[in-house]
Protein backbone atom coordinates (compact mmCIF):
# COMPACT_ATOMS: atom_id res chain seq x y z
CA UNK A 1 0.00 0.00 0.00
CA UNK A 2 1.04 3.50 -0.63
CA UNK A 3 2.20 5.60 2.26
CA UNK A 4 2.07 8.95 0.43
CA UNK A 5 -0.57 10.54 -1.77
CA UNK A 6 0.06 12.18 -5.14
CA UNK A 7 0.99 15.47 -3.45
CA UNK A 8 3.58 13.83 -1.26
CA UNK A 9 1.59 14.00 1.95
CA UNK A 10 1.65 11.00 4.21
CA UNK A 11 -1.61 8.95 4.13
CA UNK A 12 -2.95 8.39 7.63
CA UNK A 13 -5.41 5.55 8.32
CA UNK A 14 -5.85 6.55 11.96
CA UNK A 15 -8.29 9.39 11.17
CA UNK A 16 -10.82 6.96 9.66
CA UNK A 17 -10.65 4.72 12.76
CA UNK A 18 -11.07 7.72 15.05
CA UNK A 19 -14.12 8.94 13.13
CA UNK A 20 -15.61 5.46 13.29
CA UNK A 21 -14.92 5.28 17.04
CA UNK A 22 -16.50 8.69 17.69
CA UNK A 23 -19.53 7.73 15.60
CA UNK A 24 -19.87 4.50 17.56
CA UNK A 25 -19.73 6.40 20.86
CA UNK A 26 -22.35 8.89 19.65
CA UNK A 27 -24.70 6.05 18.62
CA UNK A 28 -24.25 4.35 22.01
CA UNK A 29 -24.89 7.67 23.81
CA UNK A 30 -28.05 8.32 21.77
CA UNK A 31 -29.30 4.82 22.55
CA UNK A 32 -28.81 5.28 26.29
CA UNK A 33 -30.50 8.69 26.08
CA UNK A 34 -33.50 7.24 24.26
CA UNK A 35 -33.80 4.42 26.80
CA UNK A 36 -33.74 6.96 29.64
CA UNK A 37 -36.41 9.11 27.96
CA UNK A 38 -38.64 6.09 27.30
CA UNK A 39 -38.20 4.87 30.89
CA UNK A 40 -39.28 8.28 32.17
CA UNK A 41 -42.33 8.26 29.87
CA UNK A 42 -43.23 4.73 31.01
CA UNK A 43 -42.98 5.75 34.66
CA UNK A 44 -45.21 8.76 33.97
CA UNK A 45 -47.82 6.60 32.20
CA UNK A 46 -47.75 4.05 35.03
CA UNK A 47 -48.31 6.85 37.53
CA UNK A 48 -51.27 8.11 35.46
CA UNK A 49 -52.71 4.60 35.31
CA UNK A 50 -52.36 4.17 39.07
CA UNK A 51 -54.02 7.54 39.66
CA UNK A 52 -56.84 6.71 37.26
CA UNK A 53 -57.41 3.29 38.85
CA UNK A 54 -57.43 4.95 42.29
CA UNK A 55 -60.01 7.51 41.13
CA UNK A 56 -62.18 4.80 39.58
CA UNK A 57 -61.96 2.69 42.73
CA UNK A 58 -62.96 5.66 44.88
CA UNK A 59 -65.96 6.38 42.65
CA UNK A 60 -67.02 2.74 42.68
CA UNK A 61 -66.58 2.50 46.44
CA UNK A 62 -68.40 5.79 47.03
CA UNK A 63 -71.35 4.75 44.88
CA UNK A 64 -71.48 1.30 46.48
CA UNK A 65 -71.60 2.66 50.00
CA UNK A 66 -74.25 5.25 49.23
CA UNK A 67 -76.69 3.18 47.21
CA UNK A 68 -77.54 0.18 49.38
CA UNK A 69 -81.27 -0.37 49.62
CA UNK A 70 -83.45 -3.09 50.98
CA UNK A 71 -84.96 -5.32 48.31
CA UNK A 72 -88.48 -4.31 49.32
CA UNK A 73 -87.63 -0.64 48.68
CA UNK A 74 -86.51 -1.14 45.10
CA UNK A 75 -88.68 -4.01 43.91
CA UNK A 76 -91.18 -1.59 42.35
CA UNK A 77 -88.38 0.18 40.50
CA UNK A 78 -87.12 -2.97 38.76
CA UNK A 79 -88.31 -3.96 35.30
CA UNK A 80 -90.60 -7.00 35.11
CA UNK A 81 -88.93 -8.60 32.10
CA UNK A 82 -85.57 -8.94 30.41
CA UNK A 83 -85.01 -6.03 27.99
CA UNK A 84 -81.71 -6.42 26.13
CA UNK A 85 -82.40 -3.50 23.78
CA UNK A 86 -83.20 -1.22 26.73
CA UNK A 87 -79.94 -2.15 28.46
CA UNK A 88 -77.94 -1.53 25.27
CA UNK A 89 -79.69 1.85 24.83
CA UNK A 90 -78.90 2.85 28.42
CA UNK A 91 -75.24 1.99 27.91
CA UNK A 92 -75.20 4.03 24.69
CA UNK A 93 -76.81 6.99 26.47
CA UNK A 94 -74.19 6.83 29.23
CA UNK A 95 -71.42 6.84 26.59
CA UNK A 96 -72.99 9.90 25.00
CA UNK A 97 -73.38 11.73 28.32
CA UNK A 98 -69.74 11.03 29.22
CA UNK A 99 -68.76 12.62 25.91
CA UNK A 100 -66.04 10.33 24.74
CA UNK A 101 -65.60 8.61 21.45
CA UNK A 102 -64.85 4.93 21.79
CA UNK A 103 -63.47 2.44 19.38
CA UNK A 104 -63.43 -1.34 19.56
CA UNK A 105 -66.67 -1.15 21.56
CA UNK A 106 -67.92 -4.58 22.57
CA UNK A 107 -70.68 -5.40 24.99
CA UNK A 108 -72.02 -8.72 26.15
CA UNK A 109 -75.41 -9.07 27.84
CA UNK A 110 -76.08 -12.39 29.58
CA UNK A 111 -79.56 -13.08 30.98
CA UNK A 112 -80.02 -15.26 34.11
CA UNK A 113 -76.37 -14.96 35.13
CA UNK A 114 -74.93 -15.95 38.47
CA UNK A 115 -75.67 -13.88 41.55
CA UNK A 116 -72.82 -11.34 42.10
CA UNK A 117 -73.51 -11.15 45.84
CA UNK A 118 -72.69 -13.51 48.65
CA UNK A 119 -76.27 -13.34 49.98
CA UNK A 120 -78.98 -15.34 48.23
CA UNK A 121 -81.56 -13.47 46.17
CA UNK A 122 -85.23 -14.41 45.78
CA UNK A 123 -85.93 -16.83 42.91
CA UNK A 124 -87.98 -14.28 40.99
CA UNK A 125 -85.21 -11.67 41.08
CA UNK A 126 -83.12 -12.32 37.96
CA UNK A 127 -79.65 -10.97 37.31
CA UNK A 128 -78.27 -9.80 33.98
CA UNK A 129 -74.49 -9.68 33.55
CA UNK A 130 -73.17 -6.94 31.27
CA UNK A 131 -69.54 -6.93 30.12
CA UNK A 132 -68.18 -3.91 28.29
CA UNK A 133 -64.81 -3.52 26.61
CA UNK A 134 -63.73 -0.42 24.70
CA UNK A 135 -60.86 1.88 23.88
CA UNK A 136 -61.63 5.48 24.85
CA UNK A 137 -60.01 8.62 23.51
CA UNK A 138 -59.72 10.43 26.87
CA UNK A 139 -59.08 8.46 30.05
CA UNK A 140 -60.14 11.37 32.26
CA UNK A 141 -63.75 10.92 31.14
CA UNK A 142 -64.04 7.37 32.53
CA UNK A 143 -65.35 8.61 35.92
CA UNK A 144 -67.95 10.66 33.99
CA UNK A 145 -69.08 7.46 32.27
CA UNK A 146 -69.45 5.67 35.61
CA UNK A 147 -71.40 8.64 37.01
CA UNK A 148 -73.66 8.62 33.93
CA UNK A 149 -74.36 4.92 34.50
CA UNK A 150 -75.27 5.65 38.13
CA UNK A 151 -77.61 8.47 37.10
CA UNK A 152 -79.68 6.33 34.72
CA UNK A 153 -83.10 4.96 35.67
CA UNK A 154 -81.82 1.39 35.45
CA UNK A 155 -80.11 -0.02 38.53
CA UNK A 156 -76.55 -1.13 37.83
CA UNK A 157 -74.17 -2.88 40.21
CA UNK A 158 -70.55 -2.24 39.18
CA UNK A 159 -68.67 -5.48 39.88
CA UNK A 160 -65.32 -4.76 38.20
CA UNK A 161 -63.60 -1.85 36.46
CA UNK A 162 -60.23 -2.09 34.75
CA UNK A 163 -58.61 0.81 32.90
CA UNK A 164 -55.26 0.47 31.16
CA UNK A 165 -53.76 3.80 30.10
CA UNK A 166 -52.43 3.78 26.54
CA UNK A 167 -50.28 6.35 24.71
CA UNK A 168 -53.53 7.98 23.58
CA UNK A 169 -56.60 7.25 25.69
CA UNK A 170 -57.25 4.08 27.66
CA UNK A 171 -58.58 0.55 27.36
CA UNK A 172 -61.65 0.17 29.61
CA UNK A 173 -63.22 -3.10 30.74
CA UNK A 174 -66.33 -3.17 32.92
CA UNK A 175 -68.46 -5.88 34.48
CA UNK A 176 -71.89 -4.68 35.51
CA UNK A 177 -74.99 -6.37 36.82
CA UNK A 178 -78.55 -5.21 36.45
CA UNK A 179 -81.71 -6.88 37.71
CA UNK A 180 -85.33 -7.51 36.85
CA UNK A 181 -88.18 -8.98 38.85
CA UNK A 182 -89.67 -11.83 36.86
CA UNK A 183 -93.39 -11.05 36.82
CA UNK A 184 -94.16 -14.36 35.09
CA UNK A 185 -92.58 -17.14 37.15
CA UNK A 186 -92.23 -20.39 35.30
Amino acid sequence: MRERNVFGKRISRVNFVMVLLVLFLVVIGVRFGMVAILDAKLAELQAQQTDLNRRIASIVNASQTSTYHELGEIIDELPTEFDQLGIANDLSIARGIAGFASSDYQEGIENNSDNPFSAALPNRLKTVRVTISMTVDDETKIPDYLDALADLDRIFHVAAVNADVLDVGARLSLTLYTFYYDGNPS
